[in-house]
């Protein structure tokens, strides 16, 4: 019995070191990440057949889960080309971060010290990605070719878009889903050392995002912010988004009729966000992706096939030059290309509960317990900033994007049980 014990102990401190450890790489190396991730699911594989005493979490989200994969894995059977499919099928191995992560948490105070590691790996990937703005160069990448930090609208002249440990896509998407999350510390921490050590934090991270020159990221961030200013003023919230979308609009036209010249790639940046032109790459994509769903309305063309099916619908645009036809950029469009319109269903579906647990989670949390509350808000807006983004880009298809979303989800659910116990119950 006592070996039995000291080899328990021993696998469950194997865990929290797989566990700190995934957290600690996120968003420096993809491949580090996944090695403690594997480090964890195998010191669980090692409790269950020490304990012989298996479970699963029986969570909201479970139903519209199996459906999702259940459907994928059915209409792979009529994809395009059922090879290709099968081992894009690989990348739906992300979703077993939500079930490892969520059985590993054990408290408020244990989830506590997870987003304090969080936000340190990613502050220090903000610090690499400001360094990448001033010296135009990735120093860990200096045996790869010399253009390794794309510019803005692959012009030399004009700024880099920092990247960080990953791709300037990737980078801002997570930055993006962190930023709600120092808000949500922020407005919780009782130390004076603590605020200014999260202002920093907060200011390094939209620095950052901002260097991306990603459009959707900075979307994503802020309508990530939004719920904050909502629960705390609603009028004032919906007041300042009204003015903030005339300033825009009026911007937008004084720029049309070259009234005002931006000095600065940022400004023209943000507002290209509304020219057709800079957008018709992405818009003919999209038209693409609706006239394959018309084809296969019921199957889809199955899970990897949208580079191999893309160019038969592409001739009507005679010389336009696309740069990438690997995705619809846009999850919705991707979901229903891949997978049909009853997967599509689906994929909202398992969308709706996800935001509507968290949601229980800030709404449900007694008012005693403003930690709980402020966390799920903040989990609220990481979910809605990952999902905005993906109005945009593939993102769901994205493995270091989807992997810290899957992590935000697991947090937010174990708030939710905290607060409206579901999951307690656990199959056995």
């Amino acid at each position: 019995m006592t070996i039995h014990r000291n080899f328990l102990e021993y696998y469950q401190q194997l865990r929290m070191i797989g566990l700190f450890g995934f957290l600690l790489f996120l968003p420096i190396s993809i491949a580090f990440a996944q090695i403690c991730l594997s480090l964890l699911a195998l010191s669980y594989l090692a409790e269950i057949f020490l304990t012989r005493h298996f479970r699963w979490p029986h969570t909201p989200i479970n139903h519209p889960l199996y459906c999702y994969i259940g459907l994928l894995l059915l209409t792979t059977l009529c994809a395009h080309n059922i090879w290709t499919s099968v081992q894009s099928l690989e990348g739906m191995l992300t979703i077993s971060v939500f079930y490892l992560i969520y059985l590993s948490v054990k408290d408020l105070e244990h989830l506590k010290k997870l987003f304090t590691v969080l936000f340190i790996s990613f502050i220090f990937a903000a610090s690499y990605g400001i360094l990448q703005h001033y010296l135009e160069v990735d120093l860990f990448r200096l045996t790869k070719p010399i253009n390794l930090l794309k510019h803005v609208n692959d012009d030399l002249k004009a700024p880099v878009r920092i990247s960080g440990f990953l791709s300037y896509m990737t980078f801002s998407g997570q930055l993006a889903m962190i930023m709600p999350l120092l808000c949500a510390s922020l407005l919780i921490v009782q130390s004076h050392l603590k605020r200014i050590l999260l202002l920093i934090s907060l200011f390094l991270s939209g620095l950052a995002l901002l260097w991306t020159y990603t459009r959707s990221g900075w979307l994503a961030m802020f309508c990530a912010l939004l719920p904050f200013g909502y629960v705390k003023n609603k009028k004032m919230t919906i007041f300042l988004i009204i003015l903030f979308a005339i300033l825009l609009f009026s911007l937008l036209v004084l720029e049309q009729h070259d009234i005002i010249v931006f000095p600065t790639k940022l400004g023209e940046r943000l507002l290209s966000m509304f020219h057709a032109k800079e957008n018709l790459e992405r818009i003919y994509t999209w038209q693409n992706s609706l006239d394959i769903i018309k084809d296969y309305p019921f199957t889809g063309i199955g899970k990897g096939n949208f580079s191999k099916i893309v160019d038969q619908y592409r001739s009507s645009y005679g010389d336009f030059k696309f740069t990438s036809r690997a995705h619809a950029h846009n999850n919705v469009l991707q979901v229903a290309v891949e997978g049909g319109i009853a997967t599509l269903a689906c994929f909202l579906w398992l969308w709706f509960v996800m935001f509507q647990s968290v949601y229980h989670a800030y709404q449900y949390a007694h008012t005693g317990n403003r930690t709980i509350k402020i966390l799920a808000l903040g989990c609220l807006g990481a979910l809605i900033a990952f999902f905005v983004q993906g109005g945009f880009e593939h993102n769901f298809g994205d493995s270091e994007a989807v992997m810290l979303m899957w992590t935000i989800m697991a947090f937010g659910m174990k708030l939710h049980d905290m607060v409206y116990p579901f999951s307690e119950k656990m199959r056995i």
